[in-house]
């Protein structure tokens, strides 16, 4: 908040409470976590009708809300209002993109902030901020995907592979490239990627195989190098997937069934990653674990943008689903 505003004291059990709120009651973070956190955090009395946030401009803070109004737009449209209990900014700060929306205080608002700069290193600290995080962001975005899946949707169109797929194994340095042009990581990430690329095993699977079906336990995620998947959904919406698309990782991460029935359309080989070594991966790299959490962070606001353009205000959403 770059005015300054009235301090208030909520109290530190108060202050905890809202915090787990915020990445999840659900979720069993230890109190040295929590503590970490809230120590960075301050709560002030907001005025109605002040401008929080700007829409194309850098998100500075994320603001739970402990008692008040908010409202968020993008483009003229509404993505709802948020009230207490509730969180805005954390996906903005998670994608590490500039703002997409606009918001403002309907009413006198007691709000809770945090730097956005300030959580990262907390995360990087306490990896099970960042677990629980990738978790429900995961869990959020195939909320919102199956929202928006309908028979008959277009996707994009298959891309060309980046690498070159021979009747032999792919090397290393091939499942590294493959994985940096998938995930869209910076060339000073390679030597992460390379530990993800390490943790890989690969798949290879004919015209016909069936992957695994909706409803199964969700045990790893596919990165396809070539070929093409055809997916159903649970309502039946088709999908498709192609060399540089991930598929299962959604579940895998939220460690939730499948969603949908995979089956190989054109001849396959993928890069299969066990969803414990994944894990495993993401404590010993934090880097990595940064960017799926802006990668899943990008996909759902994504989405909830395409779902606030056909339902204005059906968007909204509480803790990590929150902006």
């Amino acid at each position: 908040m770059s005015h300054q505003y009235t301090r208030v004291d909520l109290g530190p059990i108060a202050q905890m409470h809202a915090l787990r709120r915020l990445f999840g009651m659900d979720s069993e973070y230890s109190n040295e976590a929590l503590a970490a956190i809230a120590r960075l955090a301050s709560a002030q009395r907001v005025p109605a009708g002040e401008l929080l946030a700007r829409e194309g401009e850098p998100f500075q803070h994320v603001y739970l809300i402990i008692d008040g109004l908010l409202e968020l737009f993008h483009d003229g449209t509404s993505l709802g209002r948020f009230g207490s209990g509730e969180a805005v900014g954390i996906l903005s700060a998670l994608a590490r993109d500039p703002q997409p929306w606009s918001c403002r205080t309907l009413r006198d608002s007691t709000l809770l902030s945090l730097r956005v700069s300030e959580i990262f290193e907390v995360f990087e600290d306490h990896f099970e901020l960042m677990h629980g995080s990738l978790t429900k962001l995961a869990t959020d975005a195939i909320g919102w995907r199956r929202k928006l899946q309908r028979p008959g949707v277009q996707r994009q169109p298959l891309r060309t592979p980046c690498v070159s797929c021979g009747s032999g194994p792919l090397g290393l340095v091939e499942r590294t490239l493959h994985l940096r042009h998938t995930i869209g990581l910076e060339e000073s990430y390679i030597d992460q990627l390379t530990e993800l690329a390490r943790a890989a095993t690969e798949l290879r699977a004919p015209a016909g195989s069936r992957l695994w079906a909706a409803g199964d336990t969700a045990e790893n995620m596919l990165v396809v190098v070539s070929g093409v998947v055809q997916a159903t959904s649970l309502d039946g919406a088709p999908l498709r997937f192609g060399s540089g698309d991930m598929l299962g990782h959604l579940e895998a991460i939220a460690a939730v069934p499948r969603w949908f029935d995979a089956t190989v359309e054109r001849d396959l080989v993928a890069l299969s990653l066990d969803c414990d070594a994944l894990v495993d991966v993401w404590e010993d790299h934090p880097a990595l674990g940064f960017a799926f959490l802006r990668m899943l962070s990008r996909l759902v606001v994504s989405l909830r943008l395409q779902v606030a353009r056909q339902a204005p205000g059906a968007a909204q959403e509480t803790a990590l689903g929150s902006p």
